[in-house]
């Protein structure tokens, strides 16, 4: 997938009005990429995720799945400005980065991305028993939705409001690499709430 595709998506999404977008994808920009970025497709990316931030649309990213340290290179578009980074926490220590999981201080926000029980698809169809799937790309959705709740409360909520909520609730973790945390959903609505009840509170 190039990013030029990517683009492409983020403005059909803009488009068509979304609120939310998810891309559950990313890759490593090499030397090239970085250097030619009005080539590669790199610049249509950030112009794209802009454009749509502009407009109070926050896009939400995966991290990646290479246990890479993000910091020491170039890995799009989870460092692309205007969208928000997630890394995948672990099935065994909930705290804990998942063990194929990115890192670095390039991740905005940490959610379950291991193990996790999805519908049936082709080649996984066993009656009874659902499958599940891993990576960084399972995290992302979780904190679409969130989002996605967080605009239902208020309708202001963009990338900036969004991404400030989520780590200023975020749960603390002794993994170092869980910067600046893994995400606290109900802390979360409650800061965008300013004070409304949700739900049964």
């Amino acid at each position: 997938t190039s990013l030029y595709l990517e683009a492409s998506g983020i403005k059909t999404a803009t488009y068509w009005g979304a609120s939310v977008i998810n891309i559950s994808y990313g890759g490593e920009c090499g030397w090239w990429c970085r250097n030619f970025g009005i080539f590669s497709g790199m610049d249509t990316l950030a112009s794209a995720a802009k454009s749509a931030g502009l407009k109070s649309i926050v896009t939400v990213v995966s991290a990646g799945n290479e246990t890479l340290n993000l910091d020491s290179i170039t890995y799009l578009p989870c460092e692309t400005s205007w969208t928000l980074c997630v890394g995948a926490l672990s099935s065994f220590q909930i705290d804990h980065a998942a063990s194929f999981s990115n890192y670095g201080s390039k991740v905005d926000i940490w959610a379950p991305g291991q193990d996790i029980d999805v519908t049936h698809y082709p080649g996984h169809m066993t009656p009874g028993i659902l499958p599940q799937f891993s990576g960084t790309s399972a995290a992302a959705p979780y904190i679409a939705g969130i989002v996605t709740l967080m605009k239902a409360v208020d309708l202001s909520v963009d990338y900036g409001k969004a991404g400030k909520a989520l780590q200023n609730t975020a749960n603390s973790s002794t993994d170092s690499k869980v910067k600046p945390g893994y995400v606290n959903a109900y802390a979360a609505l409650k800061a965008i709430s300013a004070g409304r009840p949700l739900g049964k509170d």
